[in-house]
């Protein structure tokens, strides 16, 4: 039988503090098991709180996190894989379902907007201005469609292999920094090579929604939303200033 489970990355002490209280709120609604990618040999006590978890350690400083988010193919123990962001929770039950989507599909994400380069304020934009960097580096036109990555239901298969490839391959091309544009150009590079899906009916938001499975509620919501002390006032820094 497949394994499957969910899998977090979680680099740093404050990474590894917000990942446990994100899985801990999360363990009320699933009973997979919990993987989480780690470059610390001690965790948060928090964890205590969560069952059926392992850890895998990474001997890596913190700021080679997103280097492994791209490779997550080469790190997960579980034949399908569902990723969550540390500041990403699972709000509702049955997440197993979404699984058997697998059967027919590689890689399955969230589709959430679409860019144009005559958006408003799209100068002042940093995040549209990343798109716009690697837009030009390969020679692509506009519109550019935007997933939300933070939460990526994938499996091992050598059409899956491919995607990562490419997915590092583009984000180093820009220069190692955010990998939310090289994800998009690898989803439209790939999409007739690789069985990928955007469709998944309510899969993940980042809105005040209960009817998504996921929600990505960011670092700033984390205690409006679910009541998790000390994250209001913590913003972690880029990965490229750290």
């Amino acid at each position: 039988m497949k394994s499957r489970g969910i899998l977090y990355l979680a680099f740093g002490r404050e990474f590894d503090k917000l990942t446990a209280a994100s899985a801990r709120y999360s363990r009320r609604f699933t009973d997979l098991p919990f993987c989480v990618l780690t470059n610390l040999k001690k965790q948060n006590i928090r964890w205590e709180y969560v069952d059926n978890v392992q850890f895998i350690y990474i001997d890596l400083p913190t700021n080679k996190n997103r280097a492994i988010k791209v490779s997550l193919l080469e790190y997960t123990p579980f034949d399908e894989t569902l990723f969550l962001d540390s500041d990403a929770v699972i709000q509702r039950s049955g997440i197993e379902r979404l699984f058997n989507f697998l059967e027919e599909f590689d890689v399955c994400c969230q589709f959430f907007d679409t860019l144009y380069k005559n958006d408003k304020n799209f100068e002042q934009d940093f995040i549209k201005k990343t798109y716009d960097k690697l837009a030009r580096i390969l020679e692509e036109s506009y519109p550019i469609q935007l997933y939300a990555e933070a939460a990526i239901l994938f499996k091992k298969t050598e059409s899956c292999r491919e995607f990562f490839v490419l997915w590092k391959e583009f984000w180093e091309l820009m220069g190692c920094g955010r990998d939310m544009p090289a994800f998009s150009f690898a989803v439209k590079w790939l999409q007739n090579r690789v069985k990928i899906f955007n469709g998944i009916t309510k899969f993940a938001t980042n809105k005040e929604d209960n009817n998504y499975f996921i929600q990505h509620k960011g670092f700033e919501g984390f205690e409006k939303k679910f009541g998790l002390p000390n994250y209001i006032d913590w913003n972690p820094p880029l990965c490229s200033e750290m």
